[in-house]
């Protein structure tokens, strides 16, 4: 929201280029581990996931 760069998990320093509501990607990150335990976990993840490729 203030523009300024942001630090990633790992500590990768991420330029912003921006509004997030203009961005048209999504990123998975790999620490989340395996998918269908994530998906079981928070359901409403690939209906999102689903609705956002449909947007595109």
């Amino acid at each position: 929201p203030d523009g300024l760069p942001v630090s990633s998990f790992s500590d990768v320093t991420l330029p912003v280029d921006g509004a997030l509501c203009q961005s048209d990607i999504i990123v998975i990150p790999a620490f989340w581990d395996d998918f269908e335990t994530l998906c079981q976990r928070y359901p409403q993840i690939l209906p999102w996931l689903r609705e956002q490729h449909a947007n595109v």
